[in-house]
């Protein structure tokens, strides 16, 4: 702490006199957690500590929710305490990751040869606390995280289809709508007090009649006597209709898929989902208007011109088509055999595979899609090459279809961190794998049971092989066919990202509606891909099962490597010897 900030508190009284010893029940921790909180995420810490703007605001609002009268040292020496805390859990549990997790002690799962072996550790290190962590876990520990540890994952915002419809089942994000509104609200209080302060000046009386008389007429010219803008002949409906009937290329080019698609997904959405026409425009057209904007990531006005609708209708058809796909990816972004009874034809074709990884589900991994945030929410959502993003977690099958997705984490957020907080969220209805099956996941996650990773330390990715020689050992073959199947999850990635602009190119939409457009645009992907086996996207990874999007390589460079000293691992263990003893014996 500086020596301003203190003399600051002492000229407002604050250390002048000697303060009783604070008293901390659970309730007062959590009210002073949840401000520090606030604090950080409106950006006043910096390195690790409040700065003096944030410790002004926090010692204000700690008081004012307590009645109580701590001064600034208190509060920090909480803070200090608090910390200290979170580091001896953090140094328990590391990045064992793979640990199993106890809902009633909240605290982990471990066998006794562990937990003996830890308390011997820490207590060397004279602190003989870690103990007490056996049997309840650090109270708060998700808060805590986010004051201490980058990359917290809150969820607040986030939404996985498997939830059902965002709606009714996603906690809300502050936005700069609800920020907007704040402030109005508080100019009006200010103008109320102003108005009071004067009441009776016939001056001021006749200048707010007369500026209501200017936006009045103002507001009459710009929505009831406006000159039409949208004034060409050749119309939205009539273009949709060209395309619609014209050379197939055009409909793939301005819609994102084929004719016989883009009709099949109406049929679906007026079947099955509600979608029904409003007004004057037709659901060919405004379906046309949502993939459009998605495909290519045009501004409103850009679409007003092509299709000649004014920017509310634009708009309002854009978040009626996007309610209406959203709610089709609840049903449509899920396994296709839900028991994982059947195994991919991708494998059981290929004699690379087949029969070594005949218990392998389907391929898990993340990726970061660019957001627009308020500048006070910035801070958790910026990722490792500087910009906002939303971290996506997601799995696929080998048919290159999602069948999970946990959209809007932060993109300060590992990928590791938003997996195991999936895992560990019974409300996002996560399709874990049975007993004999198993996900394949990169370095950057937990190798456990039900997931299994490559060989730590030997050659892993593909263009690490390409480039050089041939694999060696059968820890290196294992991790090559490995990253070969593994890569379907980047692939399908791939093909997802060239086909929307809008993916790449976030508009400045609310937050929770940028969550939407990406979980809305992978249900299309997926329905595409079950309603047509010659999509021009799709064909190129079908021709070549080793073609790898652009960026592969790159989004790996600065790939954490996850621990591997898991308790809950041994039969991922075995399952990996054998298959690679498999594949060096073949």
């Amino acid at each position: 702490m500086s020596k301003n900030i203190v003399k600051d508190m002492q000229d407002r009284g604050e250390g002048n006199e000697k303060k009783s010893k604070a008293m901390w029940d659970d309730a007062s921790v959590e009210i002073f957690i949840s401000v520090c909180i606030a604090e950080t995420l409106a950006g006043n810490q910096t390195g690790g500590h409040l700065n003096r703007i944030g410790w002004k605001n926090v010692i204000k609002k700690f008081n004012d929710l307590t009645q109580r009268s701590y001064v600034h040292k208190q509060l920090k020496n909480k803070w200090t305490a608090l910390k200290k805390e979170w580091q001896l859990w953090a140094s328990l549990v590391g990045k064992e990751t793979g640990l199993g997790w106890d809902p009633v002690k909240q605290t982990i799962i471990a066998s006794d040869e562990w937990w003996e072996k830890k308390v011997k550790l820490v207590i060397f290190q004279e602190n003989s606390e870690v103990a007490k962590y056996r049997n309840s876990g650090l109270k708060n520990v998700d808060q805590l995280d986010i004051l201490f540890k980058e990359g917290a994952v809150t969820g607040v915002g986030a939404w996985a289809p498997s939830q059902g419809l965002m709606s009714n089942n996603v906690q809300k994000a502050p936005t700069c709508e609800q920020n907007d509104g704040q402030d109005m609200s508080s100019s009006s209080s200010d103008s109320s007090n102003t108005n009071n302060s004067t009441d009776g000046s016939d001056d001021e009386f006749y200048q707010l009649v007369s500026a209501s008389c200017v936006t009045a007429v103002s507001e009459w010219l710009k929505y009831v006597d406006k000159e039409p803008c949208r004034t060409s002949s050749y119309t939205g409906y009539r273009w949709v209709m060209e395309v619609l009937n014209g050379h197939p290329i055009r409909c793939h080019e301005q819609f994102r898929m084929e004719q016989h698609v883009f009709k099949d997904l109406l049929e679906t959405l007026k079947r099955d989902y509600g979608l029904k026409r409003i007004g004057d425009i037709t659901l060919e057209e405004a379906l046309a208007m949502f993939l459009n904007t998605l495909g290519h990531g045009h501004t409103n006005r850009m679409v007003q011109e092509r299709f000649q609708r004014s920017g509310e209708t634009v708009s309002r058809w854009f978040g009626i088509l996007l309610d209406v796909v959203s709610r089709m990816a609840t049903d449509i972004i899920c396994p296709h055999d839900r028991q994982f009874k059947r195994v991919s034809n991708k494998i059981k074709d290929d004699n690379r595979y087949w029969p070594y990884f005949k218990g392998c589900i389907g391929a898990i991994d993340g990726t970061h899609v660019p957001v627009v945030v308020p500048r006070e929410m910035q801070v958790p959502y910026i990722g490792r090459k500087g910009n906002t993003t939303q971290n996506v977690m997601a799995v696929c099958d080998f048919n290159m279809c999602f069948t999970f997705v946990w959209a809007g984490c932060e993109g300060a957020a590992h990928d590791s961190r938003i997996f195991m907080e999936a895992l560990r969220r019974p409300e996002l209805k996560f399709p874990y794998p049975p007993s004999g099956k198993y996900y394949l996941v990169d370095a950057g996650y937990p190798h456990m049971n039900g997931y299994i990773g490559p060989y730590r330390g030997e050659r892993y990715h593909l263009p690490e092989f390409r480039r050089g020689s041939h694999p060696r050992g059968k820890k290196e073959i294992f991790n090559q066919r490995h990253s070969s199947l593994r890569c379907t999850i980047e692939r399908t990635f791939g093909v997802w990202k060239n086909r929307w602009t809008m993916i790449r190119l976030m508009r400045n939409f609310p937050f929770e509606k940028q969550v939407q457009i990406v979980v809305a645009s992978m249900a299309l992907h997926n329905f595409i891909r079950k309603h047509s086996m010659t999509d021009q996207e799709f064909q190129p990874y079908d021709d070549d099962d080793e073609l790898l999007p652009p960026g592969h390589e790159e989004d790996h460079r600065d790939e954490e490597i996850v621990d591997e000293n898991f308790t809950h691992r041994r039969e991922m263990d075995v399952e990996r010897e054998r298959i690679a003893n498999l594949l060096i014996s073949s």
